[in-house]
């Protein structure tokens, strides 16, 4: 899987934690999680709590748009990359007659601007990657190259918000129990179980969360082919927007791959450029389009052959009349 597909927990990759059905068994303990004693009564006390008011926070979201840092840590290597760019989110509220996301009303783009591999100087980047609600499109600037992967057919609905499914794992505008019914939650202090790779990077994180709720989402169910086996993610409180905004996420993969991705300069409802959404080819630059297979077409049922006297439709009418 490429980097941004690890980087937006799993997206668009098959088959990730949203394939796992809900196990009705496991999701009969208390949904609340242990409760933070630090917190005041009637505030974010337990993960439900906080999956309560994400439930309801996209009502009036229409766009985001911030700053983003990507940091990976492959677990078997070691070895470090680093993405510095802008995470742009828009949702033209379009819904299905049962009020759930139409198809392609939400929509993603990535830009980096900068990439760092290990110890190396880092180095100046166009790269944009946009999911348009049916096509994930990779535009690389520098080699005047895009590239068209078909990820949904037309038509069909997918949640890019939907945790373990969608680019980012944020549970904004899900059900909470659709959320535990596939998920362990706790509500953790801000920098319980945040670790950085250098001393002067933790010092950094650690002030980066003060304020935040983090909320640890482990799968109920194991599946061997997940992509994820952990999801971490951190929420602050703006007083001006009386809003929950997205802060940082912490992703662990079963090889022990650990991706953080931090939101600096969090915007909502801001206009964004069209161009930042074009999916269209530049004059001039290579394409490679990658649609989904073709579906095979269902079988076609046998017809009975003609006859003059009616069908049968009761087993009265199959009988004979001497017969009867």
């Amino acid at each position: 899987m490429n980097w941004f597909g690890i980087m937006l927990a799993g997206f668009l990759a098959a088959p990730s934690l949203a394939q796992e059905q809900p196990n009705t068994h496991l999701a009969q303990p208390n949904p609340a999680g242990p409760v933070r004693p630090d917190q005041p009564a009637g505030g974010i006390r337990t993960a439900a709590d906080l999956l309560d008011q994400l439930e309801s926070a996209d009502e009036d979201l229409k766009s985001l748009d911030a700053d983003i840092l990507y940091e990976r840590v492959f677990g078997l290597e070691g070895d470090v990359q680093e993405r510095r760019g802008k995470l742009y989110y828009v949702d033209t509220k379009a819904r299905t007659p049962d009020g759930k996301p139409g198809a392609g009303s939400r929509k993603f783009a990535i830009h980096v601007q900068w990439l760092k591999l290990g110890r190396q100087e880092p180095m100046r980047q166009d790269h944009l990657m946009i999911f348009d609600g049916e096509w994930l499109v990779e535009k690389q600037a520098g080699e005047k190259q895009i590239v068209k992967r078909q990820i949904t057919r037309a038509g069909q609905g997918f949640d890019p918000l939907k945790v373990g499914e969608g680019p980012f794992p944020l549970p904004i505008g899900q059900k909470r129990q659709d959320i535990l019914s596939r998920f362990d939650a706790v509500l953790l202090k801000p920098t319980e179980g945040l670790v950085a790779n250098t001393p002067a990077m933790q010092k950094q994180l650690d002030k980066f969360v003060e304020g935040t709720h983090q909320i640890k989402l482990t799968p109920r169910q194991h599946d061997p082919n997940a992509e994820l086996s952990e999801i971490r993610l951190w929420y602050r409180e703006d007083p001006k927007l009386k809003r929950l905004l997205p802060r940082l996420a912490r992703t662990v993969t079963p090889q022990g791959d650990v991706s953080l991705v931090q939101l600096v300069n969090v915007k909502v409802n801001q206009p964004v450029a069209s161009d930042v959404l074009d999916t269209r080819t530049p004059q001039g630059w290579k394409e490679d389009v990658q649609p989904l297979p073709i579906q095979a077409p269902a079988p076609a049922q046998p017809t009975a052959p003609a006859t003059n006297s009616p069908r049968p439709t009761t087993p009265e009418q199959a009988v004979p009349e001497n017969r009867r």
